[in-house]
C-alpha cells in the first residue's frame, strides 16, 4: 500500500516535484522509471481536477432548494481544485486526498487497501481540534463519510456479479493464472488498520491508539458495511482509560453483525516479523494489513502469496508421492507430484509416516522457491506501477519500479492451506492405523478408502467390476464405518485434547522450520538463482533479500480448494471444503450440523503456541461464529484476552448471528440484507454469497462463552 504519511506530507505536486528532480539527475538506467512516475503523477493531477470539474457541474445542476446537496458538491470541488496541486490541511482534506488516490489506484488496476488510518489522520485532527475548526461530532460525520464512500460500489445481488478477470490479471505470486472471483464477490481489499504500537525501536513499545481509532470502531459498529474491512491491533498494555473505550467499541461492533473489527496481536506478529528477514523493530511495529489480512510493512512492501496446499501432502505421504486426487482408471493412483516415498505397506511406523510426510512438504516448498526465483521481476517488462512507485518507499530512492525489485521490502508468503484439516487428518492416521491402544485398519486399507471416497464412490482400478457388486458393496459398507471412526476423534480448534494441541504445535512447528531452511539453506539451484536475483537488484547500501511470512491463507477460496482435494483420512470426503486459514473445520456435508457449542476460552487455546503466534508471520487467522446473545462482558473479555496474549492465535474474527438467522436470510434474503459474515479474508453479506458459501457458514462450530471467564 502507499506511504500515505508521505502523500499528505508533501501532496500530490510534492510527489511531481520529487519526481522531476530524480529524472533531472537520472542515470541511463533510471531514466525511464522516473518519466513514468512524472507522466503517471500528471495523470494524477489531471484526475483529481476532472473529479473537481464533475463535482462542480452536479453542483450547478442540483436545485438551489437542494442547499446542503449544493454545498456538499461545492466543497468537493474546492477541495479538489487545491489537492491538485497544495498540500493538504486537515481532517477533512487529508482524507480527501486519501480516498482519490484510492480511487486513481484502483483505476490503473492496482486494488490497495488504506492502512493505518488512525495514525495517518491524528496530526490533521489534532490541529482542527486545537484551533477549533472541528467538533468531535463533525470529525465522526467525516469518517462516516469515508466508510459510506468505501462501499458505494457493493452489490447486494449475486447474479449481478461482473466477472471482470482475465487470464494475466490474476497474477498474484509474478505470472498469471486464474482468480477465484466468485468466492470474493464484494472484495475490493479495503482493509483499515488501527490501534497497535507506534514505529519506534526502543525496549518498550509505545501505544499508538487515539481518538481516530474509536472514530473508526463507531464508524464500523454503527453502519452496516462490509467495506472498509476494519482490523484492530491490540497488544498486552492495553490498561488506559482510551483502552477500555476501545475494548467496549470493538465488542460493540462484533456483535452489531459486522464481523468486524479483525483483532491482530501486536506482540505476537511484531516478534513473528521480525524473526521473518531483514525487518527492522520499528518497521515491524508499523505493520499494517494488505488486502485480506496479511501484515506488511505499510508504504515499504511489495507483497505475494502462493499457495502450497498441505492437505494433499498427507495423501502423497501415503501414496508414494501422487496426490489421492486424479486417483482412478485414468492416473492410477493418482497425480505424481512429489517425490517416490516408500509405498504404504513399508511403513511401519507413525514417526516413520512423518518423516515421509516432511520430506514430502519440503519438495513442495523447494517448488515453492524455484517457482520464485525464476519468476520474480517478471512483472516489470510487461505490467510495470509507476504510480503506486512513486509512493513506496525504496523505489525513488533506488531508481527502480516496485515490479523492478524497488521497494524496500520483499514479502513473500508460501500458504499452507488446509492446515487445520491436515493436522486432523495426521492425527487420525495415527490413531486408525498406528496408535495400538486405538488401531483399527492397516495404511494400505486406508489409502484404499481413500481412494474410493470411503465407500462413496467404488471405482476402478481399486474394485473390480468383473467380481460382481456384492464385494464391493461390502468394502464399501467396511469404508464408511472406518469413516465413522474417524469422524469421531478429537479435531483441532474444539478445545477438549491436549493431545491434539501439542501434535498441532508440532506439525506447525516443523513445517515452519522446513519453509525457513529452504530460504536460509536453499538447494544448489534455487541458491544459484537467489544470488543471481541479489546480485541484479541490490547493492552494498541496499541488499536485496526476501522476508518470507509462512502462512495458512486460503483466505475466502477454502471452499474453491476443497472442490480440487480428494477425500482425506480425517473423515472428510473428496470435494469438501477444507476449513477456511487456521479456522475449526466444519461439519461434514452429508451429515447434521454439529450444534454442540465450545467454550471460546479453552477452545483458543489450542493456536496459543508459538509455533503459531510467531512461526505463521503471515498471521493465522481464526474465525469463530458465535449466536446474538453472547453477553457483552464476556465478548470483551474474549478481546482482553487475546490482547494480553492468554488465548490465541495471532489473528482472530468473530462472525455474530444466530443458525436460525442464517436459515431465514437463505429463504427471505431482502428481510436479512444487513447480516454480514467473515470467511477467511473476506467480510460480505450474507444474502450476496453464492449457496455454497452460506452452508459453509452455518456449517462451522459455534463458541459459547462457557464457565472459565474471570472477568476483572
Amino acid at each position: 500500500m502507499p506511504n500515505y504519511k508521505k502523500v499528505l506530507r508533501l501532496g500530490v505536486q510534492g510527489l511531481l516535484d520529487e519526481a522531476n528532480a530524480k529524472l533531472g539527475l537520472a542515470s541511463e538506467d533510471a531514466k525511464d522509471f522516473y518519466q513514468s512516475v512524472v507522466w503517471s503523477l500528471e495523470g494524477l493531477q489531471t484526475f483529481i481536477t476532472q473529479y473537481g470539474e464533475l463535482a462542480t457541474r452536479l453542483h450547478d445542476e442540483t436545485p438551489e432548494t437542494c442547499q446542503q446537496e449544493r454545498s456538499n458538491l461545492g466543497g468537493i470541488a474546492t477541495r479538489m481544485k487545491k489537492l491538485a496541486s497544495a498540500k493538504p490541511e486537515g481532517l477533512l482534506e487529508s482524507l480527501q486526498l486519501i480516498f482519490i488516490i484510492n480511487c486513481a489506484l484502483h483505476q490503473v488496476g492496482e486494488p490497495m487497501s488504506i492502512g493505518r488510518l488512525d495514525q495517518y489522520l491524528i496530526e490533521a485532527y489534532e490541529a482542527d481540534m486545537a484551533s477549533n475548526r472541528l467538533t468531535v461530532d463533525e470529525a465522526q460525520d467525516i469518517i462516516d463519510a469515508f466508510w459510506l464512500k468505501m462501499d458505494e460500489t457493493v452489490l447486494y445481488n449475486r447474479q449481478n456479479m461482473p466477472d471482470y478477470i482475465t487470464y494475466g490479471t490474476g497474477a498474484v505470486f509474478y505470472s498469471a493464472g486464474n482468480f477465484p472471483q466468485g468466492s470474493a464477490l464484494n472484495q475490493w481489499v479495503q482493509q483499515v488498520t488501527v490501534g497497535g504500537y507506534l514505529p519506534t525501536d526502543t525496549t518498550s513499545p509505545q501505544d499508538g491508539c487515539n481518538a481516530i481509532t474509536l472514530m473508526c470502531l463507531r464508524a464500523a459498529r454503527r453502519l452496516p458495511l462490509n467495506a472498509p474491512c476494519l482490523s484492530l491491533r491490540v497488544h498486552n498494555k492495553m490498561d488506559l482509560p482510551i483502552h477500555q473505550d476501545i475494548l467496549e467499541e470493538a465488542a460493540k461492533a462484533i456483535l452489531s453483525g459486522g464481523a468486524h473489527p479483525v483483532l491482530m496481536n501486536d506482540d505476537k506478529l511484531c516478534e513473528g516479523l521480525m524473526h521473518s528477514g531483514p525487518v527492522s523493530l520499528a518497521d515491524a511495529r508499523d505493520y499494517t494489513c494488505d488486502g485480506c489480512f496479511e501484515p506488511i510493512i505499510g508504504g515499504k512492501t511489495e507483497w505475494a502469496f502462493s499457495y502450497v496446499p498441505i492437505l494433499p501432502v498427507v495423501g502423497m505421504a501415503m501414496n508414494q508421492g501422487a496426490t489421492i486426487e486424479g486417483a482412478g482408471w485414468v492416473n492410477l493412483r493418482g497425480l505424481k507430484s512429489g517425490w517416490n516415498s516408500p509405498p504404504p505397506q513399508e511403513i511401519h511406523s507413525f514417526a516413520s509416516f512423518m518423516e515421509i510426510f516432511y520430506t514430502q512438504y519440503t519438495w513442495q516448498i523447494s517448488a515453492f522457491y524455484n517457482s520464485l526465483m525464476n519468476n520474480y521481476g517478471a512483472l516489470g517488462p510487461v505490467c510495470p506501477s509507476p504510480l503506486f512507485s512513486s509512493m513506496v518507499d525504496g523505489c525513488m530512492e533506488s531508481g527502480r519500479d516496485m515490479t523492478d525489485g524497488g521497494a524496500q521490502y520483499h514479502i513473500v508468503a508460501p500458504m499452507m492451506c488446509g492446515i487445520t484439516n491436515a493436522i486432523n487428518a495426521l492425527y487420525a492416521i495415527d490413531k486408525l492405523v498406528y496408535d495400538p491402544a486405538t488401531a483399527v485398519t492397516t495404511l494400505p486399507e486406508l489409502l484404499q478408502a481413500l481412494w474410493n471416497n470411503w465407500g462413496e464412490s467404488m471405482q476402478e482400478p481399486f474394485q473390480n467390476v468383473l467380481a460382481g457388486p456384492a464385494r464391493a458393496e461390502d468394502n464399501a459398507a467396511r469404508y464408511k464405518a472406518l469413516r465413522q471412526v474417524a469422524l469421531s476423534l478429537p479435531k483441532f480448534g474444539r478445545g477438549n485434547s491436549p493431545e491434539l494441541k501439542a501434535f498441532g504445535a508440532e506439525v506447525v512447528t516443523k513445517c515452519v522450520q522446513i519453509i525457513r531452511d529452504g530460504i536460509d539453506h536453499p538447494l544448489p539451484g534455487i541458491g544459484k538463482n537467489y544470488e543471481v536475483l541479489k546480485k541484479k537488484y541490490g547493492s552494498p547500501e541496499k541488499p536485496f533479500a526476501f522476508t518470507v511470512t509462512p502462512g495458512v491463507g486460503t483466505f475466502e477460496d477454502n471452499l474453491g480448494l476443497g472442490v480440487g482435494m480428494a477425500a482425506s483420512a480425517d473423515g472428510r470426503l473428496a470435494g469438501e471444503t477444507i476449513a477456511d486459514d487456521f479456522s475449526p473445520a466444519p461439519s461434514p456435508c452429508d451429515m447434521p450440523v454439529d450444534s454442540q457449542p465450545y467454550n471460546i476460552f479453552e477452545a483458543l487455546k489450542d493456536w496459543n503456541v508459538p509455533a503459531i503466534n510467531i512461526g505463521l508471520s503471515n498471521a493465522a487467522p481464526v474465525d469463530v461464529n458465535i449466536r446474538e446473545d453472547f453477553p457483552l462482558d464476556e465478548l470483551k473479555e474474549v478481546i482482553r484476552q487475546f490482547a494480553a496474549g492468554d488465548i490465541g492465535s495471532n489473528l482472530l474474527t468473530v462472525t455474530t448471528a444466530n443458525p436460525d438467522t442464517y436459515t431465514q436470510a437463505q429463504t427471505l434474503p431482502e428481510k436479512y440484507d444487513l447480516v454480514r459474515v467473515r470467511q477467511g479474508g473476506w467480510s460480505e453479506f450474507y444474502m450476496a454469497m453464492f449457496p455454497q458459501h452460506q452452508q459453509y457458514i452455518i456449517r462451522r462450530p459455534y463458541f459459547d462463552a462457557g464457565k472459565t471467564a474471570v472477568m476483572p
